[in-house]
């Protein structure tokens, strides 16, 4: 006789999943190697259109100080 297997929820999921494509770490510059990061801030960004505000995205805001020149910029991401 064959034996029914219950549903147990709590029962671990095992797996052995590989990738389809492996692909190789690269490294990215961004710019701000350079710099030092004065301020950082989850931020809403707002642009003015139509005589109306509009909200154009949500991200990062960064205050960055050049170490070589001391020039600060604004990013955000």
């Amino acid at each position: 006789m064959e034996q029914k297997k219950v549903f147990d929820p709590e029962e671990e999921v095992v797996g052995d999943y590989k990738p389809l494509v492996n692909l190789p770490e690269v490294q990215i510059s961004t710019g701000e190697e350079e710099e030092a990061i004065v301020l950082n801030i989850r931020t809403k960004l707002y642009r003015w259109d139509d005589s109306q505000w509009k909200e154009r995205g949500v991200g990062n805001l960064k205050i960055l100080k050049s170490n070589a020149t001391g020039r600060v910029r604004v990013l955000m991401r």
